[in-house]
């Protein structure tokens, strides 16, 4: 009995140390993405699983902007210092050879692998592929007006750009094409590995798919969206509505269920997982994650460590 007592002290002692070093590299910590902080300018890790999620320690790199892969393995970071675009992996990080320095905003497709960055000054857009081991620049193109939204597929071959006369795609062979003649468009994005977008409105949520169109708003589970993301495998919607709601409707079952969370969500950035998304940013406090893979979609927040 004493022997039992003895291993079992060790084994909950390893499972410690191992918690404790999360962030840190250690080889066979699930990762689950990777979060800025916008305040200290530095990325961290998000560890272990939906049920068991950890906050890992900071990079040691100091950004002025960085955007997470939806799949959870690298994120895309600017050098606060020399503007530099780098791919950050684990707690190394390497030029992404071919950007122009200081990017406006970054943008990832649904499967991560292909990346759009916007810059400001002159309106351009560098659309890169291949990311994170072989990242290469496919396009660029110069957009008509500073874009309220922008989105990229993850053939690097179409560009979502907003502006006031409605939501246009920038297709690689077919040129700027009108989408939704809509000015009130708050938020858009593509299918993984597809052409299809989802696009929400001040009262709708509207799909494009295989040229027809959807209008979701009209549903009464759906009422007043202020967010709204897509799960990677295509089937559902995730969207948050203004009081705080979140639901996840099923596309073909036609089905929704609702949850609610004990903070306010504020955001729905996808991570590891077909429909993992993280609530909220870290200036919130707690940071709450969805786990829409259970049969039992539920809300749960990441674990921190104090300060690193």
């Amino acid at each position: 009995m004493r022997t039992f007592i003895v291993i079992l002290c060790s084994m909950l002692l390893t499972a410690g140390i191992a918690a404790a070093q999360v962030g840190q590299g250690v080889v066979g910590v699930p990762w689950l993405g990777w979060i800025f902080d916008t305040e200290a300018l530095v990325l961290r890790p998000i560890t272990g699983i939906p049920m068991s999620a950890f906050m890992g320690d900071k990079v040691d790199l100091e950004l002025s902007l960085a955007v997470g892969s939806p799949e959870g393995s690298f994120a895309l970071g600017v050098a606060a210092e020399s503007g530099r675009v780098l791919i950050v992996q684990g707690s190394n990080s390497a030029e992404l050879v071919g950007a122009k320095a200081n990017p406006t905003r970054i943008v990832m497709s649904a499967r991560g692998r292909v990346a759009a960055l916007y810059y400001e000054d002159g309106n351009l857009v560098q659309v890169f592929e291949g990311l994170p081991a072989s990242g290469r620049l496919a396009r660029e193109l110069a957009l008509d007006t500073v874009p309220g939204i922008l989105a990229v597929d993850d053939a690097a071959s179409s560009v979502l750009a907003s502006a006031e006369g409605g939501l246009y795609a920038y297709k690689l062979e077919q040129g700027k094409q009108l989408l939704i003649p809509s000015s009130e468009i708050l938020e858009a994005n593509f299918f993984a590995g597809s052409n299809d977008v989802v696009a929400l409105t001040a009262d709708k949520i509207t799909l494009l798919r295989d040229g027809q169109t959807v209008e979701l708003g009209v549903q009464e589970d759906i009422v007043n969206p202020v967010k709204a993301a897509i799960s990677g495998d295509g089937r559902s919607i995730i969207a948050l509505l203004k009081q705080g709601n979140i639901v996840i409707r099923n596309l073909k079952a036609g089905t929704s269920k609702m949850l609610q969370c004990d903070c306010t969500p504020t955001d729905l950035s996808r991570l590891h997982g077909n429909s993992v998304f993280r609530l909220n940013s870290l200036k919130d406090g707690t940071v709450w994650l969805l786990n829409g893979d259970d049969d039992e979609p539920r809300v749960t927040f990441v674990a921190t460590r104090g300060e690193n």
